[in-house]
């Protein structure tokens, strides 16, 4: 990993991070950085019982000032987990910040010592986690199990901060259901091959051969809620699905449909309106990350779940925990393939403008780049991090054959893996 100081367009500094492969990041906006760092900060809900506020990322120290000029009253710690990285922006951040007595900057080569005391702190009542999410991509590949946690921590405290009171009526809505949990599916499924079908622009060319394989071998066939009525209207039905998100709007996932032959995974804190609606078979799933779920999960001596950010990441770790013995990714593009955001038939559809989006990624083949978003990028860098840092003996394939490339995956066609599973 390289890094370099660039010069926006209204003349302020920012960071270029040239990662593996040429690709690039950029730490702040390459327009007006002070801008974008102030749009930023009015975005976040501080906590007004906190008295410290823990920021992870140094990036070029706009964000930092930012949040300095808004919240003066509060201490400021800072923590960089690329040591080069920190040494070296030392000598190019605004020595104001550096001075400043309420800004204390931490960093060492000691990172899993400094990893568990950082852990410690996020539990304190009186601290509030903020990630200035650009920075970790500066965290390096040697640290991807620290890096995948804090993309899990980031999305849960985002969507806490965001929606909380649509996070904790869900979460009390879901437990007064008493539906079972997860115990029972527990290596439940050993030596079973599996697909995971999510709804991305490649899953729709892929309909006609899921149906095949699935008629034709022991697969089992899960799926995100939003690909459920393609595989519906496809003829094939899935083993179970699952949703995760907690906004209202995802029961046009399942709207319309007779659920009654149907079984939905669930995590605790989605919408309680696509939960209670659904006819069939229903388990609660307990996320790591969410206190009131691993609470929950703790007294009812349940597994915890990875959410990584997305219902497509959730489903893998739930089916990694169900004894999969080969997953393989459908519909996974984790970017705007031919600039669509979905796969035909879904309610998420529609056409992106590319001009729009600013980070690109290998494409799924290796032959050229594909733009993508920041969210998509983290979900990408997640499923990267969870085969190369996975424990199980588990066999990890991208068949979505578009999209982009996920590095540590096996890509191999869907028909391939058809062949290997007969």
């Amino acid at each position: 990993m390289k890094w370099k100081l660039s010069e926006a367009k209204n003349g302020q500094a920012f960071v270029e991070l040239e990662c593996n492969k040429g690709r690039k990041n950029y730490l702040h906006s390459r327009y007006n950085p002070e801008k974008e760092s102030r749009r930023w900060v009015e975005g976040l809900e501080v906590n007004i019982v906190i008295n410290k506020l823990v920021v992870v990322g140094m990036g070029m120290g706009h964000h930092i000032f930012a949040l300095r000029e808004k919240h003066p009253h509060l201490e400021i710690e800072v923590w960089e987990f690329n040591n080069k990285y920190k040494n070296w922006i030392e000598n190019n951040l605004n020595n104001n910040l550096l001075r400043d007595c309420k800004i204390s900057y931490y960093s060492s080569e000691l990172v899993e010592e400094i990893k568990e005391q950082f852990l410690l702190k996020l539990e304190r009542d009186d601290v509030q986690l903020v990630i200035h999410q650009p920075s970790l991509s500066a965290i390096p590949d040697s640290l991807a199990l620290l890096r995948t946690k804090l993309v899990d921590i980031d999305y849960m405290k985002r969507s806490y901060l965001s929606n909380r009171e649509i996070l904790e009526e869900n979460f009390q809505c879901n437990v007064n259901l008493n539906d079972a949990g997860i115990n029972n599916f527990i290596n439940n499924y050993m030596h079973r091959p599996f697909i995971l079908v999510s709804a991305g622009p490649s899953l729709t060319k892929q309909l006609p051969l899921i149906k095949e394989i699935q008629q034709n071998s022991n697969v089992v066939v899960g799926c995100v809620g939003t690909a459920l009525k393609p595989l519906l209207n496809s003829g094939i039905k899935p083993e179970f699905l699952m949703v995760s998100d907690p906004n209202e709007q995802i029961y046009s996932q399942t709207e319309g449909l007779d659920t009654n032959d149907l079984t939905l995974f669930y995590l605790s804190t989605a919408s309680h309106k696509i939960v209670s609606a659904f006819k069939g078979k229903r388990y609660i799933v307990w996320q790591k990350g969410y206190k009131n779920a691993e609470k929950q999960g703790a007294f009812r001596n349940e597994p915890l779940i990875d959410t990584g950010g997305s219902v497509a990441t959730c489903l893998l770790d739930l089916i990694v925990n169900m004894g999969a013995s080969l997953i393989a990714l459908v519909g996974q593009d984790l970017a705007f393939t031919d600039g669509k955001s979905h796969a035909q038939s879904t309610t998420g559809l529609r056409e992106v403008n590319l001009e729009h989006t600013t980070i690109e990624v290998d494409n799924y083949y290796l032959t050229d780049r594909i733009q993508t978003s920041r969210n998509l990028s983290l979900y990408l860098k997640w499923f990267e991090s969870y085969a190369k840092n996975s424990n199980f003996r588990v066999g990890y394939w991208n068949c979505t054959e578009g999209g982009a490339h996920i590095n540590g995956w096996n890509h191999q066609s869907l028909y391939s893996f058809y062949k290997h599973i007969k």
